[in-house]
C-alpha cells in the first residue's frame, strides 16, 4: 500500500474549500461508518457507528465523517484510500479487506486528524472529520479520476495521545506506533490500528 503523508498543499486544501468543490456536480452521497474493521467480507457483523457524506466535482472531493465509539484522549487520523486496479479487488468490490492487496494498486492519502474528546451517550468518545482532496493532489502517475472513483475512508487509531508528537500522530500513518494491532482496537500507548471505515462506491456512468 502506497501511503502519502500530508504536505503543505494538502493541509492548505483541508483549510479552505475551493469554489468548484463548493458547488459539486453530484448530490451528497451518504454511507454508514462501520466497525470492526475486519467485518468487511467476513463472518463478523459490521456495527454502524456513524455517518459519512461525500461530495464530488470535477475539481475533487469533500468528505464529512461523524462517528462514535472512539477512545477519549486517543489520536485518530482519517485516510482517503483508492484502488488503481479495482477489478483486482476481492469479491468484485474494493473494501478494507483489500488494503494489503498489492494487485489492486492501493494508495492511501491523509485526509484529516483529531484527538477524541468528550464521551457521548454511553457510546464512547465522538469524533468529527472534515476533509478536502483536490484532483491535483494525486500522484502524477495516477490514473484515478476522483469524481468517478471508488472511495474508501478509513479511520485509523494512532493510540493514546502523546503530547510531544500529537501533531505527527494526527497527520501521519505511523507516528507514535510501536505495534500494529489491527483488527484489534488500540488501547495502550504505542498501539495503532485501523478501526472504522466507510465505503463510497463509484457513481454509475451518466
Amino acid at each position: 500500500m502506497t501511503v502519502k503523508r500530508p504536505g503543505l498543499m494538502t493541509l492548505a486544501a483541508a483549510a479552505a474549500i475551493t469554489v468548484g468543490l463548493a458547488t459539486p456536480a453530484l448530490a451528497a452521497e451518504r454511507s454508514d461508518v462501520l466497525r470492526p474493521i475486519n467485518c468487511d467480507g467476513g463472518d463478523i457483523p459490521c456495527v454502524d457507528v456513524g455517518d459519512s457524506r461525500l461530495l464530488r466535482s470535477d475539481e475533487g472531493l469533500v468528505a464529512t465523517l461523524s462517528t462514535s465509539r472512539l477512545r477519549k484522549s486517543h489520536a485518530y487520523s482519517l485516510w482517503w484510500v483508492f484502488f488503481e486496479t479495482p477489478e483486482a479487488c476481492t469479491d468484485g468490490t474494493c473494501g478494507v479487506d483489500d488494503l494489503e492487496n498489492t494487485e489492486a494498486g492501493v494508495t492511501a492519502i491523509w485526509a484529516s486528524g483529531i484527538v477524541a474528546g468528550d464521551f457521548g451517550s454511553g457510546r464512547g468518545a465522538s469524533g468529527h472529520f472534515t476533509a478536502v482532496l483536490n484532483q491535483s493532489e494525486l500522484p502524477q502517475d495516477s490514473d484515478i479520476v476522483l469524481k468517478d472513483a471508488d472511495v474508501l475512508l478509513v479511520v485509523r487509531s494512532q493510540g493514546r495521545l502523546q503530547k510531544v508528537i500529537v501533531g505527527d500522530q494526527i497527520t501521519s500513518y505511523d507516528a507514535g506506533c510501536d505495534v500494529e494491532v489491527t483488527p484489534a482496537v488500540p488501547k495502550k500507548r504505542g498501539e495503532c490500528g485501523n478501526v472504522q471505515f466507510a465505503v463510497h462506491s463509484a457513481p454509475p456512468p451518466e
